[in-house]
């Protein structure tokens, strides 16, 4: 929120998306911080494999020692 709060009159005024578009463009090229959408979505991609890779073993965690367990028996 803060960052549209922090935009110029001139930006958020564009009647044109492009115009738009554009005018952000050069604002945000201004800007020490840069957001890149891509290295976000890598990064959560990446997060979520882990995840998924973390139940995977538990599963598996979990089937070895039902396997175990009936061996013993």
């Amino acid at each position: 929120m803060d960052i549209w709060n922090n935009l110029t009159e001139e930006i958020v005024s564009a009647k044109i998306l492009n115009t738009f578009k554009n005018r952000l463009d050069k604002y945000w090229a201004n800007q020490p911080i840069k957001y890149d959408l891509e290295s976000e979505f890598e990064f959560i991609t990446r997060s979520e494999s882990s995840k998924i890779e973390n139940e995977e073993d538990q599963i598996l965690n979990i089937l070895v020692k039902q396997c175990q367990s009936s061996d013993d028996q």
